[in-house]
């Protein structure tokens, strides 16, 4: 009776320890392996888009940069230019340093995965005011000015090719998503239609970026209008004939009027003071004592020292001149007696009079 019970007890124990059987883990791993599969295609396939737009905006980059160095170096012969080579690679040739000498060509090589659709060899060269001068669509043909291009770029696992496109005024544009946002390139982008913007980055000679509007060919060795200098008249109504106008008198420039300086106030003198000592007292039978007179701020002022008094028989100096700050000494004489008597030191101009009492002890 107790071996069943045990033997019972032990087989719930081993239902309840039961692991996963084989059907769930096949299953578990094929949904691991269908989840890790969409996952690589997926990031193959962006990893493919990000190199055909990468070799896309490069293209259109170089495309902008040479017909900027044409532009700065007023360049008519062609030497800025970008060359198809097939469908993998192409050279681009120009200033690279700007250092107004033409660089040796550069060879650019597409990345892996990413080609021209069905390219031929082809060259486009740009002349001073950024059209293209030359698209040679095959080796020894005829050269056509102002054409209009458009290079296609396929890339693997890929569905939607990439296109950039160069018009004859020189102007480079994307297809769908694939704009520049390499700050350099913004830069570089004179954009469709923005005749000011070739002329800012070539200077006064550097025209517009679109097709002139007169109908002439853009080529100043074909369109001899197109270096004319402005006809519109002046602004302030003359002729435009500098024989007939006569030259403006320029307004003259009204002189500043000074600003004065203003007169630093001067730093106040002290006042002349003299401290006498309020009293002084000599020993009997000396004879004679001292009394020291203190003065402040005093300037070539005369002090007289005066005395009363039965015991007091004499002072010296009777007189002195003091200026600036400092002290003076008096010596008061006198004879034996038990009095006394005062001594009065006078300055008018040195806080008036002031009188020392003296005893005689």
């Amino acid at each position: 009776m107790s071996k069943s019970i045990i033997c019972g007890g032990v087989n719930q124990q081993r239902r309840h320890e039961r692991g996963f059987s084989l059907l769930e883990v096949l299953i578990v791993i094929a949904v691991v392996a269908i989840g890790a599969s969409f996952a690589t295609m997926g990031i193959a396939s962006a990893r493919a888009s990000m190199r055909l737009t990468g070799a896309t905006r490069e293209f259109g980059e170089y495309l902008e940069k040479a017909r900027l160095d044409a532009i700065r170096r007023r360049d008519t012969t062609g030497t800025a230019r970008v060359e198809i080579l097939d469908n993998t690679s192409y050279r681009v040739t120009m200033d690279f340093d700007s250092d107004g000498t033409v660089d040796a060509p550069r060879t650019i090589t597409l990345p892996d995965g990413v080609t021209f659709n069905n390219a031929t060899p082809q060259t486009i060269s740009f002349n001073l005011r950024g059209r293209t001068i030359q698209t040679l669509t095959a080796p020894g043909s005829a050269a056509i000015s102002n054409q209009t291009v458009s290079f296609t770029f396929v890339g693997a696992s890929v569905n939607t090719p990439a296109n950039v496109t160069l018009t004859g005024s020189g102007d480079v544009t994307y297809s769908g998503a694939f704009v520049p946002t390499n700050p350099e390139v913004a830069a570089l982008n004179i954009g469709a239609g923005a005749g000011a913007g070739a002329g800012a980055g070539a200077g006064a000679g550097a025209g517009g970026g679109s097709a002139p509007s007169d109908g002439g060919s853009g080529d100043p060795a074909t369109d001899p209008s197109a270096d004319q200098p402005p006809t519109d008249p002046p602004s302030d109504g003359g002729s435009g004939d500098p024989a007939t106008d006569p030259t403006p008198t320029p307004t003259p420039t009204p002189t500043p009027t000074p600003t004065p300086s203003p007169t630093p106030s001067p730093t106040p003198v002290g006042t002349c003071q003299t401290s006498p000592p309020p009293s002084a007292s000599f020993t009997r039978g000396a004879g004679s004592g001292t009394i020291t007179l203190n003065y402040e701020n005093a300037s070539a002022t005369t002090i007289t020292a005066t005395y009363s008094g039965n015991d007091i028989t004499g002072i010296s100096p009777a007189s002195r001149t003091i200026s600036g700050s400092g002290s003076v000494t008096f010596t008061v004489y006198y004879n034996s007696g038990n009095g006394g008597g005062t001594v009065t030191f006078s300055a008018a101009s040195c806080g008036g009079s002031k009188t020392v009492a003296v005893t005689i002890n």
